[in-house]
């Protein structure tokens, strides 16, 4: 992890956002989950949601904290599966609007992140 950042209320997520052009779009799907490398989500920095409705969601769903990682291009939902096999290291982009979705969030983020998992493609030659 490059960075690791608390952001303590909502206006300093949606200052955050507004840090990033909108670049992703036109390289990937915010209702797509890519496959990546370890070292891919490790090089990114991590924004903990240290705040209310955001740390009761990451208890609900058996987290310690919850957060999304952020590189040059843009903010996602990260996952990295270290269960009994080689790394499953999986990302999806995340905007605003899905950032105050706690439903959304939560289906991402419960059983171990199986929904952020499933369907992932490989990132062919875009890169994070």
């Amino acid at each position: 992890m490059e960075q690791h950042v608390v952001l303590k209320n909502f206006n300093e997520v949606e200052a955050l956002l507004k840090t990033q052009d909108n670049v992703l779009s036109d390289l990937w799907s915010y209702t797509q989950s890519y496959k990546v490398g370890p070292s891919d989500i490790i090089n990114m920095d991590f924004y903990e949601f240290d705040f209310e409705p955001y740390r009761s969601l990451a208890v609900s769903v058996g987290m310690s904290c919850f957060g999304i990682n952020g590189s040059g291009n843009g903010f996602y939902l990260t996952h990295i599966n270290l269960g009994g096999h080689a790394p499953l290291c999986t990302v999806r982009p995340v905007n605003l609007s899905q950032l105050q979705d706690l439903d959304y969030l939560a289906q991402m983020s419960s059983n171990y992140c199986a929904n952020l998992e499933l369907n992932a493609q490989p990132t062919g030659e875009r890169r994070l």
